[in-house]
């Protein structure tokens, strides 16, 4: 009986998880990048902090962090990563899209949207 309701709670815990995290990225579906490639697969996308964000050169590079791990990467996002299509959810942060994998690599970074004004 204890089984069953640790399970039930587990179950519950997880659906909601996966709930919440579908609907945090629905406004990302529609985004693909200047090649035409698809940027979202639901779990790829999210706000950039600040500090993940710099101009070098007079070009953006993003920091991608692994998500199993500490270690982080920085990347140059290239022409073709800035969005072509799709709804700005927050034009006061950047935005990216970038496969979560165990090995970090710049191959990795899918889409690129900056904040308005940086």
């Amino acid at each position: 009986m204890i089984m069953r309701i640790y399970f039930g709670i587990m179950l519950f815990a997880l659906l909601f998880v996966v709930g919440r995290c579908a609907n945090a990225h629905e406004h990302y579906t529609n985004w693909t990048n200047q090649d035409g490639g698809r940027c979202c697969n639901g779990q790829d996308c999210h706000e950039l902090d600040d500090d993940d964000l710099r101009v070098v050169d007079g070009h953006y590079e993003v920091r991608l962090h692994n998500s199993f791990s500490p270690d982080s990467i920085w990347c140059e996002v290239k022409p073709w990563h800035f969005t072509k299509t799709g709804n700005d959810p927050n034009g006061d942060a950047a935005h990216v899209c970038a496969k979560i994998e165990y090995v970090q690599s710049c191959k990795l970074l899918l889409c690129f949207r900056p904040k308005t004004g940086f």
